[in-house]
């Protein structure tokens, strides 16, 4: 699941443009929400794990 979210950051993402679509980028925030989920789960409640989207406008705030 994380090799898949970060071959879609590498396929769909330009450093200087941004997004090739506003679909993807959403469809990024979504998929980094449940890998959020799957990496707490999997380290344990001892771990602190946050996620920083800088890539997607609304997702500076750290979840």
């Amino acid at each position: 699941m994380l090799r898949a979210w970060a071959d879609q950051f590498e396929g769909h993402f330009d450093h200087l443009a941004g997004w090739y679509s506003e679909l993807i980028a959403r469809k990024h925030a979504q998929d980094a929400e449940a890998l959020l989920v799957a990496v707490r789960t999997d380290l344990g409640p001892e771990a602190q794990v946050e996620l920083h989207l800088w890539e997607v406008a609304d997702g500076a705030e750290p979840r």
